[in-house]
């Protein structure tokens, strides 16, 4: 009986120290913090510790067999890897990073090689619980970042509201910066939004507390990413407290027989 009661208080003592909000990291960049390691400023060097994965309108392989190479004459595999040997690179698929701190969403694109000549800024949605907020990233004055008319360099660009009953206006706080390439290139896009204007459009949205925050765009992608530095704290606290109860169980049970 003792022994029972010995369990049960453990499993609790795990459930309320491990089940407490924590902040997730990703990379060591913490969640949350006065001071963002993402400065928009077209340097683009402070994406390289933010998770990544490569997007495209559908799931296109990047293992590609019995492809004709004209400096060989024969066919030959190709195989598109980037430089920490991850399937898929910036030729054949569109590289993102969606990153969150307490104040902003921030989220980083280079275009793919293959098939697109600049980057498109179209709907751009951000799904908070389920719930979707859009807005369309344009030059200043609201000409499209897919037109030509601009050359190579950086640019700053706007975000504007999309597809809302704000549709157009500017979202607040909000920054963006466009490096156009020659030809249009590997384009390269970043940007933050403050959470603050996520429910401006859509005032149900809570942005202290927002669980699952993600990215979509139907131009570029087929699939959602999710964000790197979400308080991600009730998934790892009830993994990690399941645990503890199972370790606890097989350790009561073990130790019960002993004494029989």
């Amino acid at each position: 009986m003792k022994q029972h009661r010995f369990f049960i208080l453990l499993v609790l003592s795990a459930l309320m120290a491990i089940c407490s909000p924590a902040y997730a990291f990703a990379s060591g960049i913490p969640s949350s913090s006065g001071n963002s390691v993402i400065q928009i400023d077209g340097n683009f060097d402070d994406w390289k510790d933010v998770p990544y994965s490569y997007e495209y309108n559908w799931n296109n392989p990047y293992i590609l067999y019995n492809q004709w190479n004209p400096a060989t004459q024969k066919n030959e595999t190709v195989t598109y890897t980037d430089e920490n040997g991850k399937p898929y690179n910036t030729t054949i698929r569109h590289k993102m990073s969606l990153y969150r701190d307490d104040q902003y969403v921030y989220l980083h694109i280079i275009m793919a090689k293959n098939y697109y000549h600049s980057i498109i800024g179209d709907d751009y949605e951000f799904w908070c619980d389920g719930k979707r907020v859009m807005f369309q990233v344009v030059m200043p004055g609201g000409r499209t970042i897919t037109s030509s008319s601009f050359g190579p360099g950086i640019h700053p660009v706007e975000v504007r509201h999309g597809d809302s009953g704000i549709a157009w206006s500017i979202a607040k706080g909000s920054k963006a910066i466009l490096k156009r390439n020659p030809g249009g290139v590997n384009d390269e896009l970043e940007m933050k939004i403050p959470f603050s204007e996520l429910k401006r459009q859509r005032p149900s949205i809570d942005p202290d507390d927002i669980r699952v925050l993600e990215f979509f765009t139907p131009n570029l992608m087929y699939r959602h990413i999710a964000c790197a530095g979400t308080d991600t704290a009730p998934y790892i606290g009830i993994a990690v407290c399941a645990a503890f109860a199972v370790a606890g169980y097989l350790l009561y049970r073990k130790k019960g027989k002993q004494l029989v």
